[in-house]
């Protein structure tokens, strides 16, 4: 039987070059109850994504600091289990 996530369960990063955009995006994840992180750029996302270990994440494509994809890469690799991408 499938049982469905609760969002209190998901660990979501939001990685995007725009700071605002990133803060308001985890801001309405954590209204709905998720735990989340940002990070701004490329680097530091993978940084992040590192010690912070997400189950869903939230991605733009086209940001300083590495290209996206390349960043969706290294995060899943480093996520430690199960990941969810969400590319935007």
């Amino acid at each position: 039987m499938h049982h469905p996530i609760k969002p209190d369960e998901l660990r979501v990063l939001v990685i995007d070059g725009n700071m605002d955009a990133a803060n308001a995006l985890s801001y309405l994840l954590q209204v709905a109850g998720c735990r989340t992180a940002v990070a701004f750029g490329g680097s530091m996302g993978l940084r992040v994504a590192q010690l912070f270990k997400p189950s869903l994440v939230f991605l733009y494509l086209q940001m300083p600091g590495g290209d996206g994809c390349e960043v969706l890469g290294k995060v899943c690799k480093t996520s430690g289990g199960p990941l969810l991408p969400e590319a935007a």
